[in-house]
């Protein structure tokens, strides 16, 4: 029976050998099966060696010996010591012994290990390559010399400080910490590598994402597309659509004719690099005034801005001049309304209350592996003084110009 039972721990002290490969933690996984071995030891071999207020061990069951035998091991292996149960024959003593060295190595590996794991996860996030756990961020792929401009306006563009922005690209960690200080209004993430990677951008959590910004990067990795941004853009456009559908992208390009690439490619919003130069140089020198105007309002730092704001509900249905004579009451001026238009889906065809054809249409949907209307997104359809008569509907939202609160 004994024979028995030392094959059974030995079987098990090496298969725990074999399958934890991290040293410390099969140090520790090991440890503790030494420990029990040693507790079952003394429950066989000597179970009358501990000494129990007055009384022997062999007074109580063997359900209370094995209990306490291993009760007096880990209290012992984790040097607590509370002295209720100790061995009082030599071999039990050298078994305690054992129990001792083995909790003092015990307690240096496990507090090594988890100083250590908390260091290398440290670590990890400062280097970029943490995966990161976190939603509705925004992230921002690429860096050039408008993108400290680009953190500078979030906070004043969010309303709130309390925002998340993720940076995807190559710089130095050094390099990302002196941009987190100066901008520690925002809590600032940092992924490492090639953001037209889709395992780069699965580690920034962008599926979960509020939006993305493509800058025009022109701190490529050294690679054969390093020497043209707009390529990098546009491919980075594609992996995104690819992995996460639903996220709004912003891009940045150079060239007017990549803009249809990245058309194709959905992105919502296309920013062609340096595409306003030529208007405000051109009025700089024939209508003087025209270039401060457009500063003040595409800037947060002077006296009215473009703002886009809530509609209240109660001028849903009402004209675009009842709603400007609202703002002009607050001291704003109404511009114009963003209207969200989502793709129609299978509710807007079929009605729950329809034919027996509907909810046979509906149930074989729901049966189908695959969803034909996960890929539907919504669109935006900016409108500039569409006029005085135009109703207000419940899915625009107001733009306006106003002094930042």
């Amino acid at each position: 029976m004994l024979k028995k039972i030392i094959t059974f721990f030995k079987n098990t002290y090496f298969r725990i050998h074999r399958k934890v490969e991290d040293f410390p933690l099969r140090t520790i996984f090991l440890i503790l099966v030494s420990v029990l071995i040693i507790a079952f030891i003394q429950i066989i071999i000597i179970n009358d060696d501990l000494h129990i207020e007055a009384k022997d061990l062999k007074d109580h069951s063997i359900l209370d010996r094995i209990g306490l035998s291993i009760w007096w091991a880990i209290v012992t292996l984790t040097t607590v010591g509370y002295g209720d149960y100790f061995p009082t024959k030599p071999l039990g003593r050298v078994l305690g012994i054992i129990v001792m060295g083995f909790g003092i190595v015990f307690t240096s590996i496990l507090s090594g290990t988890i100083a250590s794991i908390f260091v290398e996860r440290k670590l990890r996030e400062g280097r970029g390559m943490k995966e990161l756990d976190i939603t509705n961020h925004i992230i921002v792929c690429g860096w050039n010399d408008t993108a400290e401009n680009l953190l500078e306006s979030f906070p004043y563009a969010s309303g709130t400080s309390n925002l998340t922005v993720v940076l995807v690209n190559d710089l130095d960690g050094d390099t990302i910490a002196d941009i987190k200080i100066r901008h520690k209004g925002l809590d600032i993430k940092y992924v490492k590598g090639d953001f037209t990677k889709e395992e780069v951008l699965m580690r920034a959590n962008i599926v979960k994402a509020r939006s993305v910004i493509l800058l025009a990067d022109s701190n490529g990795n050294g690679g054969s597309l390093s020497s043209d941004p707009d390529q990098r853009t546009i491919i980075a456009a594609f992996a995104i659509n690819n992995i996460a559908p639903d996220v709004k992208i912003a891009a940045e390009i150079h060239k007017k004719e990549n803009e249809e690439h990245l058309k194709r490619s959905n992105v919502d919003d296309i920013l062609i690099y340096g595409k306003f130069g030529g208007f405000l140089l051109s009025h700089a020198a024939l209508s003087p005034g025209v270039p401060s105007l457009i500063m003040e309002l595409l800037s947060f730092s002077f006296g009215n801005t473009i703002i886009k704001t809530k509609i209240p509900s109660e001028y849903t249905g009402k004209t675009f001049h009842e709603l400007s004579e609202h703002f002009r009451k607050h001291h704003a001026i109404l511009i114009g309304v963003l209207s969200e238009e989502k793709d129609i889906t299978l509710d807007d065809i079929l009605s729950d209350q329809g034919s027996g054809i509907d909810q046979f249409i509906k149930k074989k949907f729901s049966e189908a592996q695959n969803d034909y209307f996960a890929d539907q997104k919504t669109h935006f359809n900016v409108r500039i003084n569409p006029g005085e008569d135009y109703i207000i509907q419940n899915i625009d939202t107001a733009f306006i110009i106003s002094k930042e609160n």
